[in-house]
Parts: structure tokens; C-alpha cells; sequence
């Protein structure tokens, strides 16, 4: 026993790694080896351990090995068995003097090497299947953090990458080798579901040579506002503009941001109303930027029309690939009322105008009048106009112009269920300045001046809704819908529909026609009705109904608008050969000539099927088009395909016929092996026509599946091959692989919608390769942890 030193112990050691690899493969033993150099022969008669873990530690606190030791060089050498599912092995060593047995009050003083106390790393070997990719290593963390959370762009991304929350670790993420890598972190406080982003971190220009690995250190760095151009007042109905500049240690983990504002207080977990601020696109990290690091965002809001005091934040969205795992949302908040900081304030001072409207005309009958404002620097909507039968008075706070300002005014009904518009006025162009702007409305009722639509047709010939209606201006109905059926409908129905964009004719008047569509109708009447959408800004304030000018007004009594539709001028006598065994449904559509006719049910007797399609003669030429379906457990299931070419069809009957073949895996492109965490495509080939299945999708996990799974899935885009024959790749977009041993995967070619079954429910209908139901094993790729045969 010795006497206690009256001087601070000090034991100078410096670790020598020797064998010390940046990456081991999992489920291994690797020996790590440590050499430290002992200039004194305090360790003689002491004692050595290692120390390792899978997660960062502190001093000492993980699993401890004691290796024997002598000598004042020590030599560690330690097996160590890995995870099999890969991660990071930590580890250090410490020494422990007997020499020095009861010093400081008879605690056996130790070494560490490294101290994590000081506040050095730990040393870290990655257990990765690969043999290439970044050390991560994080310092500076904010306190509270509870999350950080990191992302690797470049030739190879990866996303939401658990990093601990332990000053100085280092994690290992496996990449392929590459050039132009850049890392992101977050550092996220959880509270209350949300996450509240306290700080970022970047490094980029990242060069990956295959069998190395890079470290990188990331340093966090708060975010904070570096200047405000939102001003500090407004006056009441003038458009107020957010602009706000941020530092952001790294750009890139934004995705855009929101002011949020009301005028009275609120906090971090309410939602009131809200502006959006895009993130700037181009220059340093997607965004457009004064200086590197620091984001402008800026908004409009609506004009405020109270006076007062109005409250306001920036929340700046965290993007999905930073924020942490499982779904939570993060959100940097300035100022973060979580913190006790104080909500941003802007003084909204009093009106400067007043606009003195005055509506005459006003139809018997009306039960609301309501104004809006347009084009100038205020825009206000859904202004309510007191009237007594006949007049109505409003005084219409507003900002001063220029420009000057479009006044609307509408008249409604509303006496059950959907409003109807029945009268419109406008006045133009009015010029407002400070004080008080009389301006008088005259109203006039809606009128359909012209009809373009045809009063008859051939049937399944196809045809364009045309009217034009006296209303002054786009800003009063900017769209519409004819609705139409074969039989009666009323106000209230909403049948089949095409929508018709308005466009001005005359003064005053606004045409409503079909551009570049058409309908086809089967022989009989065609009923239709005219329904023209009222400008949002113009619906009565908590109505609970859409508002529309309806021709004719079936709740005034009206008569619907009538098509005549004479018989069909040819038909086509088709002939569906090869139907297979098990099919519940064959579909025959019309493509590429006069009429477009989906989903036409074909009877069959087990072999072949037979119907009479009516339709409009050539030309052009007709596509004729069939599937044989299998319906049912919820599926629709591609069993057959045909299609006939260049079909030419004259007035009268005309004769043709389909033979179906079963859709069929022709090729793989698809490699059958790659290297755990590499991109590849999927590349396949089928033997079916283009026209019956144009686009698919691949469905793939690391777990087999079954028809109505949906694991994880990257659309294709179909491209005709081979006559008959469609190949399916990703062009020029690429699926990266898993860590394997299998990724198994399934195609699935949606059959165009014309040919769906039109009784099974709406059921959309799919090639599946391999067909789980019919008992097929689904396709698999090898992946390999380091190279492929």
C-alpha cells in the first residue's frame, strides 16, 4: 500500500492501431488488435481489458475481456463474433493499475483508450457485407436531440439512416464505389409525435474507391434566422408578403416552409391558417441562395382585414429522407414557442379605401346577392349584399390601386339543395384611391344565346357539346359540365358528364365547347343539361352546397335539352376464337376510328364468343381489341389477348374476328444476380400486344408474396418488340437491390381500361407473372454481399 500522491495522477499512453480494419464481414470473428506504448511499468502488475459493443458506450460500460498483459509495450489481440444482420462493432481498452491500489480513496484509477469522457471516439470497424462505403462520424449534437437521422446522395442514394445519439460515434454505411457522394443529417427533439429539427449537417464531394472506406465527420450547427424583410406593419386589406432568410448548415434537408398566422397567439402543435414558401429551386443544394448556407423564403398571404396585431411563424419542412423513421413529420420552427420564445408580430394598422357598391336589378326570387373583388392589389371574396327586392347597398373596405379592380356581383336561389345562379353583373376596370369609391352594379339574367350542339346524330357518331351563354366574364363562371343520359334526370342527378372550358365570344357572352374531345351516343334520345360552375369567390360564405347555372332549370320546371340519336350506321360482326379454359370474362373494345367503345361484354360458350358491335363507319380504321379474364379473390386476372388491325368498316354489316393467345413470358433481362446495395433494372419481355397492356409495374421484397400483396414496386413503361411481343424495362430509372440472399419479384401488366370486365365490380384487371394463384413461385434475383459470377 502506498501513500496517496499529493499531485494529480497523470498516465500518459498513446494507442497504436495496428490491426484495426474499417470493415469485417457479418457474422464473422475477426481479431482486432490494439498496441499501446507504456513509458512507465504501471502496468506491470496490473490489468488489461478490452471492451466492445455493438452501440456506442461510456467508458468501460460494455462488455469487458480481460486478455493477459505484461510488459510496458501491451499488445491486445481480440476475437470478436459479429451480428450476422451487420452493424458497428465499438471497442476500446482499458487499464487498470494494482501499482496504484488505493489512491484517491481506494479507487482503482483507470486508463481508457480512447476516453469518451474527453470526448474522443471509440473505435469502430463496420460490419458490412461490403467493402466499400463511408465512416460517418457525428459531433457538436444539440442538447436534447433524439433523433439524428442522415441520408447519402450521389450515384447510389440511401435514405433515413439511423445515426446514434452519442457524441463522437461513428456508423458505417456500405456504398458502391462512385464519385460525387454527399451526406445530410439532422439532429431532431421529439416531442408530441412531431419532431422539432435542432440542427444540420453536410459534407459532400465524396470520391468512393471500390475496397476503401472515407471517413467523414459531420458537426452539427443550429439553424437561425439571418434576416427579416417582412415587415414589421401593413395596412388592413393590403397584401403582406412573408421574406425570411434562414441559416442552414445544410440546405439540402429542407424541403420548403409555411408561415402560419392568426391574430391571436398560438403554438407549436396548433394549425392555423397558413401561406406556402417554396424551397428556391437551382444553385447550392437545390436552393437559390444570397450566400452559401442561407435559404430566402418568401409567401404571399391574403390581405388581413382586421386591425390589430398579427401573429405569425416559419415552419421549414424537413424532407421525408432526413426526418426520422416511422412516419414522424420534423419541422424547424422560428420562433419555437416549445423553447418560450415569442411569436413574430406584424401591426395591421386601419383600411385606407372604402368602395361604395351599389347593385341594382336584383331578380324576384333572389335569396343572395353576393360581391367579390378582382384584379386589384386586394382581392376579396364572398361579400354579402343586404337588398329589399329590388336594390342593395355594401361598403367594401379595400387597399388603394393601382390596378384597378373588377367588381362581380351574382345572384343566387337557394330554396333546396344546390344553389342556382340565375343573374351576373360587372363592373370593370374601377379605379380606387384613398377615402370613399362610389360604383354601381346593374345585374341582367343568364340567357343561353346560341346552341352549337348538334340536334341529331348517327348513332356512335361522335359529336360536340357547343353553347354559348350571355355572362360577362370568366371570373363569374370559369367552367362547366354537360351532363347527359339516355333517359330524364333532374337538377339533383349527377349522370354521365363531359367537362367544356369556357372561353369569351362576344361582349358579354361565353362559349362553352368540347376542344378536342368528343361523345359518342347510342342510338335513341340523348338527354342533356348545361351546368356552369360559379366562381369559388362568389359562393355564399358557409354555404354547404355547389353553386351552378343550370339550362335547363328542371327545378323551374324545364324541359331538358334533347339529341336525336338514329340508329348506328355499321356494325361490326366479331368473332372471338380460342377462348381458354377457365376464363369468367371476355371484353372487346373499339380503338383508333370514329368510335371509341370500351368494356362490350362477349358471350361464349367455352371456346368461342360472338357479338354485334354498332358503330360509326371509317374511316379511319378500326383497332379491334380483346381480353379473356379469370375474376375472382379479388382480382382480375389476364388470361388471353387478341387484337385486329386495320379494320375497315363501311356502312352496313361488317364481318371480322379475334383469335386470343395467352399472354406469355417471352425473355428476362432482369439479371439473375447482383451485388448487395448496387442498382440494377428490370428488364422483361412478354408476348402480348402494346394496345391491351401498356404500362406495368414490378412488385418485389426480400419475402416471397402473393397476388394482393403489395410490397415495394417501380412502375415501366411497356415498348412494342417483337410483332405481338412487348418489352417492359425501367428507362432510364433504377431499383437498388437489397442486402439479399434473395429478392424475389413479381410483374404485373395493367391491362388497358377498355378491357376491363364491365361487371366485375370495378375490379381493374392485370397480367401477374408469375400468377400466384395459379400456383407459379415467384422470380428471384441472388444477391451477393461482394461480387456476382
Amino acid at each position: 500500500m502506498v501513500a496517496k500522491s499529493s499531485s494529480p495522477l497523470r498516465l500518459r499512453c498513446r494507442p497504436r492501431p495496428t490491426h484495426h480494419p474499417a470493415s469485417v464481414s457479418p457474422g464473422t470473428t475477426p481479431t482486432l488488435t490494439l498496441v499501446a506504448s507504456d513509458p512507465a511499468t504501471l502496468m506491470t502488475d496490473g490489468q488489461l481489458t478490452f471492451v466492445y459493443g455493438f452501440a456506442p458506450f461510456s467508458n468501460g460500460s460494455a462488455t469487458r475481456l480481460s486478455p493477459p498483459a505484461s510488459g510496458a509495450s501491451l499488445s491486445v489481440a481480440q476475437s470478436v463474433s459479429t451480428p450476422a444482420d451487420g452493424g458497428t462493432v465499438y471497442y476500446q481498452i482499458e487499464l487498470a493499475s494494482l501499482y496504484l491500489f488505493a489512491v484517491d480513496g481506494g479507487a482503482v484509477p483507470m486508463l481508457h483508450l480512447p476516453n469518451v469522457a474527453q470526448g474522443a471516439p471509440l473505435f469502430a470497424t463496420a460490419v458490412t457485407s461490403q467493402s466499400t462505403g463511408i465512416l460517418v462520424r457525428t459531433t457538436s449534437i444539440p442538447t436534447g436531440t433524439t433523433h439524428v437521422t442522415a441520408a447519402v446522395a450521389g450515384p447510389l442514394a440511401s435514405n433515413q439512416i439511423v445515426l446514434p445519439v452519442s457524441e463522437g460515434s461513428v456508423t458505417a454505411i456500405g456504398l458502391s464505389p462512385g464519385a460525387g457522394f454527399a451526406v445530410s443529417a439532422t439532429a431532431v427533439a421529439s416531442s408530441g409525435g412531431t419532431g422539432r429539427l435542432f440542427g444540420a449537417a453536410s459534407a459532400s464531394g465524396i470520391i468512393l474507391d471500390a475496397g476503401t472506406w472515407v471517413s467523414v465527420d459531420l458537426q452539427f450547427q443550429p439553424l437561425s434566422r439571418s434576416s427579416r424583410a417582412t415587415p414589421t406593419s401593413v395596412v388592413a386589406f393590403q397584401p403582406l408578403y412573408f421574406d425570411d432568410s434562414y441559416n442552414v448548415p445544410a440546405p439540402s434537408v429542407l424541403s420548403n416552409g409555411y408561415y402560419y398566422y392568426r391574430n391571436t397567439p398560438f403554438i407549436n402543435s396548433e394549425w392555423p391558417s397558413s401561406s406556402w414558401a417554396p424551397m428556391p429551386m437551382g444553385g447550392l443544394d437545390g436552393g437559390s441562395y444570397p450566400d452559401a448556407g442561407v435559404i430566402r423564403f418568401l409567401a404571399t398571404s391574403p390581405a388581413f382585414t382586421d386591425a390589430g396585431t398579427l401573429y405569425y411563424q416559419f415552419r421549414g419542412a424537413v424532407q421525408w429522407y432526413v426526418s426520422p423513421p416511422g412516419g414522424m413529420s420534423a419541422n424547424y420552427y422560428d420562433p419555437d414557442t416549445d423553447l418560450g420564445q415569442s411569436l413574430n408580430t406584424v401591426s395591421v394598422a386601419d383600411a385606407a379605401a372604402t368602395l361604395n357598391l351599389t347593385v341594382t336589378g336584383i331578380p324576384s326570387g333572389a335569396t343572395h346577392v353576393i360581391a367579390a373583388l378582382q384584379g386589384g392589389p386586394t382581392s376579396r371574396s364572398q361579400l354579402v349584399v343586404p337588398f329589399d327586392g329590388g336594390t342593395g347597398a355594401l361598403s367594401i373596405e379595400c387597399y388603394p390601386g393601382p390596378p384597378s379592380y373588377d367588381v362581380l356581383v351574382a345572384t343566387i336561389i337557394s330554396d333546396a339543395g344546390p344553389g342556382r345562379l340565375i343573374s351576373t353583373g360587372l363592373a370593370s376596370t374601377v379605379a380606387v384611391d384613398s377615402g370613399v369609391t362610389p360604383v354601381t352594379v346593374a345585374l341582367t339574367p343568364i340567357s343561353r344565346t346560341e346552341r352549337g350542339t348538334p340536334l341529331t346524330v348517327s348513332g356512335y357518331q361522335p359529336f360536340q357539346f357547343d353553347e354559348t351563354f350571355a355572362i360577362p366574364s370568366l371570373s363569374i363562371v370559369n367552367g362547366a359540365n354537360i351532363y347527359y343520359r339516355s333517359t330524364t334526370f333532374t337538377n339533383s342527378d349527377y349522370p354521365a358528364s363531359w367537362y367544356v372550358s369556357g372561353s369569351s365570344a362576344d361582349a358579354g357572352s361565353l362559349r362553352f365547347w368540347q376542344q378536342g374531345s368528343s361523345t359518342n351516343a347510342a342510338p335513341g334520345p340523348l338527354y342533356y343539361q348545361f351546368r356552369g360552375s360559379l366562381n369559388y369567390a362568389l359562393t355564399p360564405p358557409n354555404f354547404p352546397y355547389s353553386v351552378s347555372h343550370v339550362f335547363p332549370d328542371t327545378q323551374a320546371g324545364q324541359p331538358l335539352e334533347t339529341i336525336a340519336v338514329a340508329d348506328a350506321a355499321a356494325t361490326i360482326d366479331l368473332t372471338v376464337n380460342g377462348v381458354p379454359t377457365g376464363t369468367t370474362h371476355v371484353t372487346a373494345a373499339l380503338q383508333s376510328g370514329p368510335t371509341s367503345r370500351n368494356q362490350i361484354w362477349v358471350p361464349f360458350d367455352g371456346g368461342t364468343g360472338r357479338v354485334a358491335i354498332e358503330c360509326h363507319f371509317g374511316p379511319p380504321n378500326y383497332e379491334v381489341l380483346v381480353s379473356a379474364t379469370i375474376v375472382g379473390g379479388g382480382t382480375a386476372r389476364l388470361n388471353a389477348s387478341g387484337v385486329a388491325t386495320n379494320v375497315a368498316v363501311d356502312a352496313g354489316t361488317t364481318s371480322a374476328s379475334v383469335t386470343l393467345a395467352p399472354a406469355s413470358f417471352v425473355s428476362r433481362g432482369t439479371p439473375s444476380c447482383v451485388v448487395a446495395g448496387s442498382p440494377f433494372q428490370f428488364d422483361e419481355t412478354f408476348a402480348v400486344s402494346w394496345s391491351t397492356m401498356y404500362s406495368g409495374d414490378f412488385y418485389y421484397q426480400t419475402a416471397s408474396f402473393t397476388n394482393t400483396a403489395y410490397p415495394s414496386s417501380t412502375w415501366v413503361y411497356g415498348i412494342p418488340a417483337d410483332a405481338g411481343q412487348t418489352r417492359y424495362w425501367q428507362q432510364p430509372y433504377t431499383t437498388t437491390a437489397y442486402s439479399g440472399p434473395l429478392l424475389y419479384y413479381q410483374f404485373r401488366g395493367q391491362v388497358v381500361y377498355s378491357l376491363w370486365p364491365p361487371d366485375a365490380g370495378g375490379i381493374s384487371a392485370y397480367y401477374y407473372y408469375p400468377d400466384t394463384q395459379a400456383g407459379q413461385a415467384l422470380q428471384t434475383i441472388t444477391v451477393n454481399v461482394s461480387s456476382c459470377p
